[in-house]
């Protein structure tokens, strides 16, 4: 099915663009980090999805911006998942690298909207991916903002 100008995406439409299963989408504000200990952004949650052997993903994190509490302070978002359909921690096994980003100011948002977009091989199994973020210099805190969007989409075997 070719898209047009202003189509709106449906689930049906995600079985043309590789995708195993529909984005995750939140506007509402994410969870706050709290300085150097690594977040979960529990409030954009899990995107779920069913993971084959052999298969690489490429995850998307888009939109949305960031609000810092320090300006000049520095953050890092991170993809974490796992295999077994569990909700990941800050130890479990990161999707590609991470993407660091520095606050420029303190007042409004701070919309960095440069997307966030690595490619994994995480093999069979229920795979569930969360968005982590932890300061890597500063004093400050960040709190993810707007309509944010977390998916993967297949690319392709190894």
């Amino acid at each position: 099915m070719p898209f047009t100008v202003g189509h709106i995406l449906v689930p049906a439409d995600f079985t043309f663009v590789n995708l195993p299963a529909a984005p995750l989408t939140n506007a509402s504000n994410g969870t706050t980090t709290s300085g150097t200990t690594e977040t979960r952004d529990a409030v954009l949650g899990n995107y779920v999805f069913t993971g084959v052997a052999g298969v690489r993903y490429r995850v998307w994190l888009l939109g949305g911006g960031h609000q810092p509490t320090v300006s000049g302070d520095r953050f890092s978002v991170r993809v974490r998942y796992t295999t077994n359909g569990a909700t990941p921690t800050s130890s479990d096994t990161m999707a590609g690298a991470d993407t660091t980003f520095i606050t420029v100011g303190t007042s409004g948002n701070q919309n960095f909207v440069v997307p966030h977009i690595t490619t994994f091989v995480p093999g069979a199994g229920t795979i569930t991916l969360s968005v982590f973020y932890v300061r890597i210099v500063g004093t400050g805190t960040v709190t993810p903002t707007g309509n944010r969007q977390l998916y993967a989409e297949e690319i392709g075997t190894v």
